[in-house]
């Protein structure tokens, strides 16, 4: 599909793309499980062009722990985040639990971003955010991706994107501060999802 899309190879090609009428294409790895060959994967991570990289799904990998585990990173998590920095790709800690999270904070030198994590204040499950990580990661210079899995956003409501997008009150502060892109993990909803039309400017 080279008529319609290209592969950015560094963020500063992205604008050139889309003037173009292309679709920029950014590889992302989202479970590094991969890392079980050692880090010289991050070496073909950077040949291939990947701009940015996760760390864990939801469970344990060599890296760390997932949101539904509770250790932080192994040492080869932690060198595989300076060894990202070193490539310049972006970590993505969207999966991490709080204590890898954390530790992500601690080693960061560059900023960080979380690709599809949405907010504890507004649907406490561990897979989201709190407003504490929010402002770490905000003080990073990093942006917040929302996910639009209704699990994630709240259970029980018939327009979850809206409500978390657009409701009202201070909770969305922080949300509406931070958004940078939707990536909508689109293989594990159900639901139609709106048409970019259909979202009010305001």
């Amino acid at each position: 599909h080279a008529d319609t899309m290209a592969q950015a190879r560094s963020f500063s090609e992205v604008a050139g793309i889309l003037d173009a009428g292309k679709v920029a294409a950014i590889l992302t790895v989202e479970n590094a499980a991969c890392l079980d060959d050692g880090l010289e994967v991050v070496e073909e991570f950077s040949q291939d062009g990947v701009l940015i990289a996760g760390i864990t799904w939801n469970g344990v990998n060599v890296l760390g722990s997932g949101n539904q585990s509770y250790q932080g990173l192994t040492e080869l998590g932690r060198t595989y985040v300076a060894e990202l920095e070193r490539r310049g790709i972006v970590v993505d800690v969207s999966h991490l639990n709080d204590t890898g999270f954390w530790e992500v904070e601690e080693l960061a030198t560059r900023p960080y971003i979380a690709t599809h994590s949405n907010a504890r204040a507004v649907c406490e499950v561990a897979r989201n955010l709190s407003d504490d990580m929010f402002r770490a990661l905000a003080a990073r210079g990093g942006i917040v991706g929302l996910n639009f899995n209704q699990g994630f956003v709240h259970p029980f409501d018939d327009n979850p994107v809206l409500r978390l997008t657009f409701g009202n009150g201070p909770e969305f502060e922080l949300v509406q501060l931070l958004l940078g892109c939707y990536r909508s993990d689109i293989d594990r909803i159900d639901e139609q999802i709106l048409d970019d039309r259909e979202i009010p400017d305001e």
